[in-house]
């Protein structure tokens, strides 16, 4: 992908853990392989104050998005980093709250 070329690439350890829970055991090495050539963005305590007044902001606008698209959330904000995601409509409602910047790259070619 070019954003991975181009150095521009970033992960955290909550989207490992979704992306290696859903993917079969010949994948798990390749993804590993492409993981550990990607920035990592680390998650630190003050992630779980965000993501507790978020999920509270968001219940009250009725809406219940995953504790870990919320973490996920906290920590793309706290790193200035642009959060990508494939479709994934809680993402959006999280960034009427949490000014992250967000894109969908559903249906966008590599």
């Amino acid at each position: 992908m070019k954003i991975i070329e181009e150095d521009r690439a970033a992960i955290c350890g909550p989207v490992i853990c979704e992306v290696l829970r859903g993917a079969t055991q010949s994948e798990v090495k390749r993804l590993r392989q492409v993981f550990s050539g990607v920035h990592y963005l680390a998650q630190q305590d003050e992630e779980w104050k965000h993501v507790e007044e978020l999920a509270l902001k968001l219940q009250r606008r009725g809406s219940q998005p995953p504790l870990l698209d919320l973490l996920i959330a906290a920590i793309a904000w706290r790193h200035n980093a642009t959060l990508s995601h494939f479709g994934d409509k809680h993402f959006e409602a999280i960034c009427r709250i949490l000014p992250v910047r967000v894109v969908n790259l559903k249906g966008v070619r590599a």
